[in-house]
């Protein structure tokens, strides 16, 4: 099942063309990232340019050393956590309203600071379906045309990759 994240009222902003005429390489036209990293990392569902969800709290996690003390901060709100032995971490953040403004995730262990920015407060959708949902828009009969007419800098879109089998997974590549 392919999961997509949409948010109303928060754009699409990838520097990459909508579709490319050559396949992209690994390394020299993307970054793979692996699902868990060897040190401090976050969920890859979490990234700069994303959006979170209005009104409820606002969970993040991923792995840092074992004991490890984590503080996240997002806008004036700042959580901290520990490690487990099996490296994740989860802290939850207070609930926000929508909104519009830019914001920095901050994630700081012993070592290491990650920074996610251009963060957005607004609703999250996820659309789930089948293999036409994959269909590339510049293929559709005036989709050329909707592509350039496209002006919505606060839709975000983030496309899990597919990951077919029946095991249970902590966590998946960002491609």
């Amino acid at each position: 099942m392919k999961l997509l994240l949409l948010a109303a009222s928060v754009a699409f902003t990838w520097a990459a063309p909508l579709h490319a005429e050559e396949p992209l390489e690994p390394g020299k036209d993307r970054v793979d990232t692996p699902a868990i990293g060897s040190g401090l990392c976050v969920h890859n569902l979490f990234q700069s340019n994303m959006v979170v969800q209005r009104d409820k709290p606002i969970p993040i996690w991923g792995w840092a050393a074992s004991d490890e003390t984590v503080t996240v901060t997002f806008g004036e709100k700042t959580r901290s956590t520990t490690a487990a032995a099996d490296r994740s971490w989860k802290v939850e953040l207070p609930a926000m309203p929508a909104s519009s403004d830019s914001r920095t995730i901050t994630v700081q262990g012993k070592e290491d600071t990650i920074e996610l920015t251009n963060i957005l407060v607004g609703d999250v959708w996820l659309i789930g379906g089948q293999s036409n949902m994959e269909f590339e828009l510049h293929k559709v009969e005036e989709g050329p045309l909707e592509i350039i007419s496209a002006n919505f800098d606060q839709i975000r879109l983030f496309t899990v990759p597919q990951q077919n089998g029946p095991e249970t997974r902590k966590a998946f590549p960002r491609q």
